[in-house]
């Protein structure tokens, strides 16, 4: 028998701007995952891949764009 996990992801929606708060701001999203370790790793690489891209050129040209 395979090892099962349950995990609770909040996601939070956020502006742009730190100093507003707005409705857009507080609003979240949580998920409740059964996985087994396999994919409980994969969803860990791909959020770490996310974190990171978030650092590369074209995402920031991106935000500032849109700023």
């Amino acid at each position: 028998m395979v090892p099962k996990y349950t995990c609770k992801l909040d996601l939070k929606a956020n502006t742009l701007d730190d100093d507003e708060e707005s409705e857009v701001a507080r609003a979240s999203e949580s998920y409740v995952l059964d996985v087994d370790y396999t994919n409980l790793k994969r969803i860990q690489q791909e959020l770490e891949e996310a974190l990171k891209s978030l650092d590369a050129p074209y995402s920031k040209k991106v935000v500032k764009f849109l700023k």
